[in-house]
């Protein structure tokens, strides 16, 4: 999971005010296959070798419009939108506080306490109902 921000920079000022220790930000880039260079800046936020139910943090660095998730697409259930994810924690209260310093009190993450650390489901809506993907 990624969560896009305009300013790496102050969102990375804002984790170490919060006392956190983030890895360098990274650079990227990509060609596409038209020639487009899409570029963009990453800042992991995850601490220790154990996978992280927080997300990365990105900032696209390209033209409106050039972004991957407006390309023109179509699928046979329609268009859909993300409504939440549901993230699993041994020890939830730690995982709550990180991500409401990332996203605030977004109701797109919810927490859960579960014997694993990870995602469990991402519900999207489509057509008027629910998907559960798990």
């Amino acid at each position: 999971m990624a969560l896009r921000t305009q300013d790496l920079v102050a969102v990375r000022a804002s984790l170490q005010a919060a006392g956190w220790d983030p890895p360098p930000i990274a650079e990227g880039s990509r060609k596409r296959p038209d020639g487009q260079v899409l570029s963009w800046r990453t800042q992991d936020v995850g601490t220790g070798a154990e996978p992280s139910a927080i997300p990365f943090v990105i900032e696209w660095r390209i033209a409106d419009g050039l972004h991957p998730g407006e390309a023109a697409s179509s699928h046979r259930g329609g268009p859909a939108a993300l409504r939440r994810v549901v993230v699993g924690a041994r020890d939830p209260r730690p995982l709550r506080d990180q991500i409401r310093l990332l996203l605030g009190d977004s109701p797109l993450y919810e927490v859960r306490e579960a014997g694993v650390d990870g995602v469990q489901q991402v519900v999207l809506e489509t057509g008027g109902r629910e998907l559960v993907i798990e």
